[in-house]
Order: structure tokens, then C-alpha cells, then sequence
């Protein structure tokens, strides 16, 4: 697939959404915060909604390149082998850092990394998700933030079997297969017991944002975007947004452990960042949303967020740890002064950390891929 500038971008906005969640979230549980620390708390806590942006624009992506690629004559080979290679040198070398490096370093950083080293085979495997799901939470287990990579590769493994086998009707399989995922979500919920942030993260509950971005795939690679469709989407992402403000009201708060969140406002998000990618595609490099998703700063966070996702939490726990942290001081009340600091030497230092480990690591691997296109 020809490479599309304005994806790098959305991809940016993601990572940097993600982020702020992450180099946040001990100031978003803070109690008794002032007003205007209330609601940026409250800004900063929709950043986890990067993850689901993520989960679109794979969609979208990978279904474009397999959809595109069913002809040739190492069709499974190369999807699998270029995969490998973007994904797993770097969160390989990641855990080997987490579970053997750090440890034998000294005592208190393998404390620090005991729970992922108790739950290495989880991690291994990339089915760290399930296990999130079967504690029901994130609060027992360290580097839970890998859930989302394990989702992905769960789908990679079963995704270019079904475009191969249904290539024709694969925007009925992927509406069909998400009213499945809905449905299950339901029934596991009121039937089941299973809790709010089980259901987010289990793979067979979470292929919303996968399945609309593949669709919207299919659409935009046979030209099927005519006014008529434009004006459905226009409607259909209303209907997205009229749920996501009823969630938030009922719930108070728009956390994806929120029941309705979970249940609902997951899937009308995934419709709205869909409906995002759908518009900005159209207009190319017209409007200024465009304009701003294509400056230069904006293009290389996305070229640099896959490194980015897997540095940027423990860097975050690091300078809050040992250099500053949101409540280091407090300024007229306000602990905003000092997460900021905070926050900023995080970014600097996560965005460090990974461009040298794009240009002097990744890279290496990332030049493999052209001989399996």
C-alpha cells in the first residue's frame, strides 16, 4: 500500500494522547484537586482513548495491505515475516531488559520488576490480556500497558486468513462478526459477571475499533465513498456521539472501567475515530485538522510510536519516582505546575529514547521488511 502521510500523523496524535494518560494517572486519583486541576484530570483521563485510535488505524492498515496483496504468491509469508519484524525485536528486547536486565542490576529494580517476572510466560506469549482480564484489573500486574499489543497480534494471527477466504464480502463479515463482539459484551456483563476492564481488554471484546477500520479499508481502496455514504457516516457518528455524552453522564466519567463505558462507549468511540479517519482521508491535505495532523513534529512522534508505546510508561515511572513527580510541590493549590514539569521531561525522555532506538535498532529490521513486500 502506497504510504499515506496523514496516517503517521493520527498515528502521532495517538501516542501523544496515550501518553499524557500514562505520565498522569497518579494525578487523575488525587483527592480534593481545585477546580481547573479537576478538569484537566478529567481531559487527561480520555487519553487511554489513543489505545482505540490505535486499534482503527490497524484496522485500517493491515486490512489495506492484505486486502491489496491476496494475489501473490507468498501472501501469508510475507504478512507474517514483515509483522515479526516490525513487532517483536523491540518488545522482545523490552522484556529482556524488564525480567533479566534490570533484576541483576540491584535488588530494588528487581522488586520494582517482580510481577512482570512472575508473569513472564504471559508476556512471552503476547497473551498478557487474558491475564489482565482474568484478574479483572491492572492494579496486580506491572507493564500492563502491553495489553493492547497482545489484542493485535492475536488478530494478526487470524486476520489475513479471513481476507484471503472472504475478501468479496469482508465488510459483512466485519459488521456481522461486530454485532457478535456487542452481543458477547452484553451477555457477559449482566450474565457472566465478568467486570468492566475484563471485557476491555479480552480480545474477543475488543475488535470494535479492529473491525471498523477494516471496513472503512474495503471502502476506501474500491472507491465506494459516494455523497450518499458520506451523509449515512455523518449520521451514524452523531448517533456515536449522543451515546458517548448519555455514558458519560450516567456514569460520571468516561474511564473504559466504567460498566457503560465498557459496554457502549468503547464501540461509539471506535465509530467517531472511524468517522475522524474517514473525513481526513477525503480531504487529504486540505483543512486545517489536516494541516496540523501533517506538521513535521506531529508526522515523526508517528514514525516513532511503536518505540514510543513500549519506552514511554517506564520512563514515566522513573522521573516520577526519582525526579519529580505531580505533587512534588503544590503552587496556589494547584499540583498542575509540577505534573507539567513532570510530564515534560517524561516526553523528552521517552521521545530521546526512541528515536535512537528507531535509528540504531529498529531500523536494521524495518530495512528486512522490503525483501518480503
Amino acid at each position: 500500500m502506497q504510504h499515506i502521510k496523514l496516517l503517521d500523523g493520527i498515528r502521532g496524535f495517538a501516542i501523544i494522547f496515550v501518553m499524557l494518560y500514562h505520565f498522569s494517572i497518579n494525578f487523575q486519583h488525587q483527592d480534593e484537586l481545585m477546580f481547573f486541576d479537576f478538569v484537566f484530570a478529567k481531559v487527561l483521563q480520555s487519553g487511554w482513548l489513543g489505545v482505540d485510535l490505535f486499534f482503527v488505524m490497524s484496522g485500517f492498515l493491515i486490512t489495506s495491505i492484505l486486502y491489496k496483496s491476496t494475489e501473490s504468491k507468498n501472501y501469508l509469508k510475507n504478512f507474517y515475516v514483515r509483522r515479526f519484524l516490525r513487532i517483536f525485536p523491540l518488545y522482545y528486547l523490552i522484556l529482556f531488559i524488564f525480567i533479566f536486565v534490570l533484576p541483576s542490576l540491584s535488588a530494588s529494580l528487581g522488586e520494582d520488576t517482580k510481577l512482570i517476572q512472575e508473569n513472564s510466560f504471559w508476556f512471552w506469549t503476547y497473551l498478557l490480556n487474558w491475564r489482565i482480564a482474568y484478574l479483572g484489573s491492572f492494579n496486580e500486574i506491572q507493564a500492563g500497558y502491553m495489553w493492547s499489543l497482545a489484542v493485535e497480534e492475536q488478530f494478526y494471527l487470524i486476520w489475513p486468513f479471513i481476507v484471503l477466504y472472504f475478501r468479496e464480502s469482508l465488510i459483512k463479515i466485519c459488521m456481522s462478526i461486530l454485532l457478535c463482539v456487542i452481543s458477547l459484551k452484553i451477555y457477559l456483563f449482566y450474565f457472566a459477571g465478568v467486570n468492566a476492564t475484563s471485557l476491555y481488554v479480552m480480545t474477543i471484546t475488543h475488535l470494535d475499533g479492529l473491525l471498523l477500520g477494516a471496513s472503512l479499508s474495503v471502502l476506501y481502496l474500491n472507491s465506494g465513498i459516494d455523497e450518499k455514504l458520506k451523509n449515512s457516516f455523518k449520521y451514524v457518528a452523531c448517533f456515536a456521539l449522543l451515546i458517548i455524552v448519555v455514558v458519560s453522564y450516567m456514569e460520571g466519567n468516561f474511564a473504559f472501567y466504567s460498566d457503560y463505558v465498557s459496554l457502549f462507549g468503547v464501540t461509539a468511540c471506535s465509530v467517531l475515530f472511524c468517522y475522524l479517519l474517514f473525513t481526513m482521508l477525503i480531504k487529504k491535505e486540505d483543512g486545517k485538522l489536516n494541516k496540523l495532523f501533517l506538521s513535521s513534529p506531529i508526522i515523526y512522534m508517528g514514525k516513532l510510536c511503536y518505540g514510543l508505546y513500549l519506552v514511554h510508561h517506564p520512563i514515566g515511572i522513573l522521573v516520577s519516582n526519582k525526579i519529580i513527580s505531580h505533587d512534588s510541590f503544590v503552587l496556589f493549590g494547584s499540583y498542575m505546575p509540577a505534573l507539567v514539569i513532570s510530564m515534560l521531561i517524561s516526553f523528552v525522555l521517552s521521545i530521546i529514547a526512541a528515536h535512537l532506538s528507531y535509528h540504531f535498532f529498529e531500523i536494521y529490521f524495518l530495512k528486512l521488511k522490503n525483501k518480503f513486500s
